[in-house]
């Protein structure tokens, strides 16, 4: 998990939010203590807890 925010709604109300993953979101740190992005596929899941994800997107990064 990287980001967390957690919305209040009332019962029926809906709310669109949106955010950026930058590049560092992305980053691990290797074997040297360096931040690096590897190439591969991500998931995003977006849910109200982590058995009930609602929402899943998957990038891929190729370099």
């Amino acid at each position: 998990m990287k980001h967390f925010k957690r919305l209040y709604l009332k019962k029926g109300e809906e709310k669109r939010i949106s955010f950026f993953i930058t590049k560092d979101d992305l980053s691990i740190i290797n074997k040297d203590m360096q931040a690096v992005v590897e190439s591969g596929e991500f998931t995003f899941m977006v849910g109200t807890h982590s058995k009930d994800i609602r929402v899943t997107e998957k990038i891929v990064i190729t370099e």
